[in-house]
């Protein structure tokens, strides 16, 4: 869906920025960006939405070189969310979510027909959020608000730069979790740039790591963590990477198949390192049940340490 070939990007006699990017995007995959700081990540993401031209290159969306279409048109049918959210303070909620189809031409009843049921999608109820102003809302509610906009033209593409990057932990938690639920049910294809590895995680399917201007390591989270491609990929996921390696997994994902009785089980469905928790506390032996209580498996300490 998203291809970048040998892209370098480079502001006049400096190092460059980004060198010989190889990249590739799966239709409906979300892919994160995320290095340390400067590494070029929003940079690369500019790039596809041409907010900046390659030094050299070629970036395709669907097949298309983006540098053969006007980029107005381009980023109008890519969302793009950004972690100043960046709402028309003149505007109402439902003014906002519905920018983009103004301009390509929708119609009044259709565009807010539209807003409504992607503000509903965000958990903005429409009737109690739609009226009212961006000040009238909290940093949460306005980044919900922003992702409704940057789907309001339907886009095969989403674009988005550390969108929640700027609201408290807990809103951060509840905003990762409705947009997982949002993902499933949308089937867009979206880059998204973090500078927090756990957010990585949790969201991705896969993971590029930038560094000195490269890709350091492109795999889904669970190969990142388990086996980081060099140091500089090994220091920045952190020496607790196992621990969040078990987070992607369910206690179905490690166990072994048996059968039988067990003093103590947990569900097939408990993240993995919530079932290592019960496992220290247990006598070296878990039942694993599944949704009707029969035991589909076991865990032992040893399985934990096998699965990549």
């Amino acid at each position: 869906m998203i291809e970048l070939r040998n892209v370098t990007k480079r502001y006049g006699t400096s190092p460059p920025v980004l060198e010989n990017i190889d990249l590739h995007v799966a239709q409906g995959e979300l892919v994160i960006l995320i290095g340390p700081s400067g590494c070029g990540k929003s940079t690369l993401l500019r790039l596809v939405n041409r907010l900046i031209e390659p030094t050299s290159g070629t970036i395709l969306i669907g097949g298309q070189d983006t540098a053969s279409v006007d980029p107005v048109e381009l980023r109008r049918g890519i969302g793009y969310v950004i972690q100043s959210i960046g709402l028309f303070p003149h505007l109402t909620i439902f003014e906002n979510v519905e920018v983009v189809p103004s301009i390509t031409g929708v119609s009044k009843a259709k565009r807010r027909e539209g807003a409504r049921e992607l503000l509903s999608r965000v958990g903005l109820e429409p009737d109690t959020f739609g009226g009212r102003y961006p000040r009238e809302l909290s940093g949460g509610q306005q980044q919900r608000v922003g992702i409704a906009r940057a789907l309001a033209a339907d886009p095969a593409v989403l674009l988005m730069d550390e969108p929640f990057s700027a609201v408290d932990p807990l809103t951060r938690d509840a905003l990762q979790e409705q947009f997982l639920h949002l993902k499933r049910t949308i089937g867009k294809t979206i880059v998204f740039v973090t500078h927090d590895i756990d957010e990585a995680v949790k969201l991705g399917d896969r993971v590029c790591v930038l560094g000195e201007g490269r890709v350091q390591q492109y795999d889904t989270p669970q190969v990142l963590l388990h086996r980081p491609a060099n140091s500089f990929v090994a220091s920045f996921v952190g020496e607790d990477r196992e621990l969040k390696r078990l987070s992607k997994l369910t206690a179905r994902d490690v166990m072994r198949s048996t059968s039988g009785s067990f003093e103590r089980t947990v569900p097939a469905t408990l993240a993995a390192h919530l079932a290592l928790s019960k496992l220290l506390g247990a006598d070296g032996e878990l039942g694993v049940t599944d949704e009707h209580g029969r035991v589909i498996g076991s865990l032992q300490l040893t399985d934990f340490g096998q699965r990549a």
